[in-house]
């Protein structure tokens, strides 16, 4: 193991406690997407089996999202032994392609969540639009009863978990009954406001937060690994530099006796 001198002793423990930490999440985001995508008794295969729902959320993008994660896992939980054996054993092959894939994962990941927040506008519109016509229909006469009771099934849904009524308030009903039987109870705002508004606040903890950690993580490995990979070089030419002297001192001295 070569010797990298005290800066690059502290870089490495740095970076070993980084992919310790990243070789942990990466296994926790493997297996709670796993969990969420096969577990019978998980919210969202409650979400993805009930028919009314699906009018309203797009639960093919949902699966999309779980298998996104699953992959994300894999590749982070990888990529962490990867640094991890490059870091440790100081081997500058692993360190370099470490290097290389952190550079592209930080490009991709600063792109995604610029055109994550291009989308999410659009995103909240199409949510919005689910839900007005989820209404209109319950209101229309040519809607078929079974088509009804599911509709009216996926507004409770959404009335239990966001404590509200109706897509914009319980006067979107034309029929008054609609707001005891479609509402988990009488509340007074609307589902569409009251869920944008829950994702958006807990977008800022789980997502906005979380990610800007991360990007300035692999800001600091960018920077970082490179001056290790110099410092293995350094120690590595020292080292075969000593094996020379030592190597040709005993031919010198053999030398000096057979001459004299």
């Amino acid at each position: 193991m070569a010797k990298t001198g005290f800066f690059g002793s502290i870089i490495r423990i740095f970076l070993c406690i980084i992919n310790v930490v990243f070789l942990l999440l990466g296994l926790s985001v493997f297996i709670v997407s796993a969990v969420l995508r096969w577990s019978g008794n998980s919210i969202l295969n409650k979400i993805t089996s009930d028919e009314a729902v699906k009018s309203i959320l797009n639960v093919s993008a949902i699966n999309s999202v779980t298998l996104v994660l699953l992959i994300l896992g894999a590749f982070i939980t990888l990529l962490s032994l990867i640094g991890l054996f490059g870091t440790c054993c100081t081997n500058r092959f692993f360190l370099v392609i470490y290097e290389i894939i952190i550079i592209v994962l930080f490009i991709f990941h600063g792109i995604l969540l610029v055109v994550a927040a291009f989308k999410s506008s659009s995103i909240e519109s199409e949510f919005r639009k689910a839900l007005n016509q989820t209404v209109d229909d319950l209101n229309s006469d040519q809607t078929s009863e079974s088509d009804k009771i599911q509709k009216c099934s996926s507004l409770k849904f959404f009335s239990e978990l966001f404590e509200c009524c109706g897509a914009n308030s319980p006067s979107d009903f034309k029929n008054a009954s609609y707001v005891t039987e479609c509402c988990y109870r009488n509340y007074s705002s609307g589902c569409a406001d009251k869920t944008i508004k829950s994702f958006k606040e807990n977008g800022v903890n789980l997502i906005v937060i979380p990610n800007s950690i991360v990007l300035g993580l692999e800001f600091f490995i960018i920077l970082l690994v490179p001056f290790l990979i110099g410092r293995i070089a350094r120690a590595r030419r020292l080292y075969e530099e000593e094996e020379r002297i030592v190597n040709i001192k005993p031919t010198n001295y053999q030398n000096y006796r057979y001459y004299n």
